[in-house]
């Protein structure tokens, strides 16, 4: 029962705007990976999700260390999120934009789409920040209504 103490002192909200949190994290982490492992800054922008995620974790970490009143909560979540989804749909636009690049000047083929394929930067990858920031802006919601009840095993009988 002490777990359900705890969580029902932080709150099922804000414990589920943390995980949200973690997930930008990670997120940051592999677009930093994927953006500069064995290479250069191509572009400016790449440092977008890389300097966002951290930066996002801590103001959603400082929601779980802090008893700020639920108002404040929902405003720093749906601003959290709406910037997160800003960031997830700017890196779709670059990435659709490096995949056209392989297009121009040459006739389009199925060779050349799947060239472009596997050596632009992948299309839906930024979507994930869509989908983290979308989950959080719709946390922060008053018609969304999360609940944590203990379950209480009976004794089995044989």
């Amino acid at each position: 029962m002490k777990l359900f103490d705890t969580l029902t002192t932080i709150g099922l909200r804000r414990l589920v705007a943390a995980g949200i949190g973690v997930g930008i994290l990670v997120l940051a982490g592999d677009a930093g990976i994927a953006h500069f492992a064995g290479r250069g800054m191509k572009h400016l922008g790449q440092l977008v999700p890389v300097v966002f995620g951290p930066v996002a974790f801590a103001l959603l970490l400082f929601t779980l260390t802090t008893k700020a009143r639920r108002d404040r909560f929902d405003r720093l979540a749906r601003i959290t999120g709406a910037a997160t989804a800003a960031v997830g749909l700017l890196g779709t636009a670059f990435h659709v934009v490096a995949f056209l690049r392989f297009f121009e000047g040459k006739a389009a083929s199925m060779d050349l789409v799947q060239i472009a394929l596997m050596l632009a930067p992948p299309l839906v990858a930024p979507g994930a920040f869509v989908g983290l920031g979308a989950l959080l802006f719709g946390l922060a919601s008053h018609r969304v209504t999360l609940t944590l009840r203990p379950v209480l095993l009976a004794p089995r009988t044989a």
